[in-house]
């Protein structure tokens, strides 16, 4: 083991980073800002969780199946499968905690004369930050997985 302390430090860090890290933050950057724009569309939120939701459903090696013959053999399959695996927790903890706000809590954004970005980044999104971040430990546990 000694001998190969730096190699197992290198692939545990490489592993961390490419196949936890990254597959994490790109379903965070595509998941938030989709919950953000179908929180008001009951009809595209359905559409959207259950194209997620389909996703979810294809086996991992039938995934990496479909991707090798389009990326070959490497990280990059492995990273884009992990993504889409991990876009679904994100998706629905932002878009419940989104839909089920407190109305008098919107109503009181909205009686300060908050605009709509403000409303959202200074009452929104941090009243539902504590969900989604719930969802994004569910993607984590996921992508170690």
């Amino acid at each position: 083991m000694s001998e190969r302390f730096w190699e197992v430090k290198t692939t545990l860090v490489e592993h961390l980073l490419w196949l936890t890290l990254l597959p994490v933050g790109i379903a965070v950057a595509v998941a938030l800002p989709l919950a953000v724009a179908v929180r008001h569309r009951p009809w595209a939120r359905s559409v959207a969780l259950g194209l997620s939701s389909v996703v979810q459903t294809i086996p991992s090696l039938a995934m990496l199946a479909f991707l090798l013959p389009i990326f070959g053999i490497g990280k990059v399959p492995a990273v884009i499968a992990l993504t889409l695996y991990a876009i679904l927790p994100i998706l629905q903890n932002a878009s419940i905690a989104l839909r089920d706000l407190p109305e008098d809590v919107l109503e009181a954004a909205d009686g300060m004369g908050f605009s709509p970005w403000q409303r959202l980044t200074l009452v929104e999104l941090p009243l539902v930050l504590p969900v989604v971040f719930g969802g994004i430990r569910t993607a984590t546990v996921i992508c170690v997985g």
